[in-house]
């Protein structure tokens, strides 16, 4: 772990709490889900130092064909004091080769 010279963790990524609630839920094809994580560090070293990350996302899961799934999902985290934030958007499918993969 990172600290300053008082001791003090560096940054919310270094040493943290974390929150992390979520859920599925099957409507008749697709299986979607969702969740929601906050992450804190209140022994920061500076105070512009971001001390708190909020993770968003949502996403489904199609069966095609019984061997056949299309994948997707969307994700967002936001830092707190203006430090940034970032969205993932991703699409794919998953395939299985047999019965017993």
């Amino acid at each position: 772990m990172i600290r300053d010279t008082n001791g003090r963790y560096v940054d919310v990524y270094t040493a943290s709490k974390d929150l992390i609630v979520g859920g599925t839920y099957t409507i008749d094809q697709p299986r979607m889900f969702a969740g929601y994580e906050n992450i804190s560090a209140p022994d920061t070293a500076a105070p512009a130092v971001p001390d708190k990350l909020n993770h968003y996302w949502i996403g489904a899961n199609y069966a095609v064909t019984p061997a056949l799934t299309v994948i997707d999902g969307a994700f967002h985290a936001k830092l707190n004091h203006d430090a940034g934030s970032a969205s993932l958007f991703m699409v794919g499918p998953n395939y299985n080769l047999s019965k017993r993969t």
